[in-house]
């Protein structure tokens, strides 16, 4: 399961874009791996006045990323995200660079 969000904040207003659903991982050698998943695409828009809307939608969530080091279970990587989102007002796709831990 993954859930992946990022925040754009402009004076006064912040729109937020997410994902949360099923996702795997494919090392295509042991420094490089890219991984993927389709889940729901959460929407939510907010201001300084308190007013707030959501949306939900189909969402996909796909990622490449490089390991320094498989020598040992402990690892860290470098990787960028995209979480592309189709709802009924239009689309958002998320961009995201990463610098990650994983234990084996």
């Amino acid at each position: 399961m993954r859930l992946a969000s990022v925040t754009l904040s402009d004076p006064g207003v912040r729109l937020t874009g997410g994902f949360i659903g099923p996702s795997a991982q494919y090392w295509v050698n042991d420094k490089f791996w890219v991984g993927g998943g389709i889940g729901l695409g959460i929407l939510a828009v907010s201001n300084d006045y308190g007013d707030e809307a959501s949306e939900s939608g189909f969402g996909v969530d796909l990622r490449a990323g490089y390991t320094f080091s498989t020598s040992s279970e402990n690892t860290f990587n470098l990787s960028l995200e995209l979480t592309p989102s189709a709802y009924d007002g239009g689309d958002l796709t998320g961009v995201g660079v990463l610098f990650g831990y994983q234990h084996f």
